[in-house]
């Protein structure tokens, strides 16, 4: 289990694995992202989970202050965060814009076509040049990208292999990703026309 970190000046320092943020908890701040990757995850009774978004540099992340969090936000990889500077709507209307895209591609694609719009997503946000493609500078575990995908870590895995099979990617060290061609075989669902 992810432990809370103690009190630190800002900018504060987390490591991999660390909770800023507890599902149901009072949240105190909105934080911007200045390095690193942070989770957005939504736990049920279950313990089943479902990561809605992955917010990185210069992105908020946290939920709104005085009201209880309606997911927990971990550190996926060693990053810093200090305090929001813009509107908590600002913040609000990006956490609702993502979690929107992410409902619209479980409900209208199949899971290789989640995972290749989640890999090009990963790749703009948090890519760098690679021979012959850009490699995702994130550790990428089957089920973290299952979380971020809605489907199970069996469906992403074979998705995978298809992608690697077909050329579009491939693996630079365990949990590392080189996209090596534009994956976007379908419009996003943002792109979608209503007919």
């Amino acid at each position: 289990m992810a432990s809370r970190l103690p009190y630190q000046p800002l900018p504060l320092e987390v490591p991999a694995g660390h909770l800023l943020l507890r599902q149901d908890e009072r949240a105190t701040t909105i934080w911007e992202v200045l390095s690193g990757a942070f989770v957005h995850r939504v736990r049920d009774a279950d313990g089943r989970s479902l990561a809605l978004d992955l917010a990185g540099p210069g992105r908020p992340t946290g939920s709104v202050p005085g009201l209880a969090a309606g997911w927990e936000v971990q550190a996926v990889c060693p990053g810093s965060v200090r305090r929001w500077a813009g509107p908590v709507e600002r913040a609000m209307a990006g956490w609702t814009e993502r979690s929107a895209a992410f409902a619209c591609r479980a409900l209208w694609l199949d899971v290789p076509a989640r995972l290749e719009h989640l890999l090009e997503d990963l790749a703009e946000r948090f890519g760098v040049p690679a021979p012959a493609g850009t490699r995702i500078a994130l550790p990428l575990t089957h089920e973290l990208m299952a979380e971020l995908v809605g489907a199970s870590r069996e469906s992403v895995s074979r998705a995978i292999s298809q992608l690697r099979s077909s050329g579009h990617i491939r693996s630079a060290g365990r949990g590392r990703i080189v996209v090596c061609a534009p994956l976007q075989l379908v419009p996003a669902p943002d792109r979608v026309s209503s007919r």
